[in-house]
């Protein structure tokens, strides 16, 4: 019997965010709130509240510096 193909280490490719998701967490990361956040990618604080809420959920975390190191886990550049 074959043992198990190794599970891929985590990448972009396999990150469980959108692309949107990527964008608000990456300008969090680089200190924006959320009305700037909104205001550069021309949505709703409501709406930077609800990608950030979806992030914190798919990513098990309970913080954007817990999301921050999570996410780049996946290989997720904040530069």
């Amino acid at each position: 019997m074959a043992s198990p193909s190794p599970k891929p280490p985590p990448s972009p490719a396999t990150s469980p965010l959108t692309v949107r998701e990527c964008e608000v967490l990456k300008l969090r990361a680089k200190g924006l709130v959320y009305k700037e956040i909104a205001g550069r990618m021309r949505i709703s604080v409501h709406t930077v509240k609800n990608h950030l809420d979806s992030i914190h959920h798919k990513l098990g975390v309970h913080n954007t510096i817990e999301a921050i190191n999570a996410a780049a886990r996946y290989g997720l550049s904040f530069d």
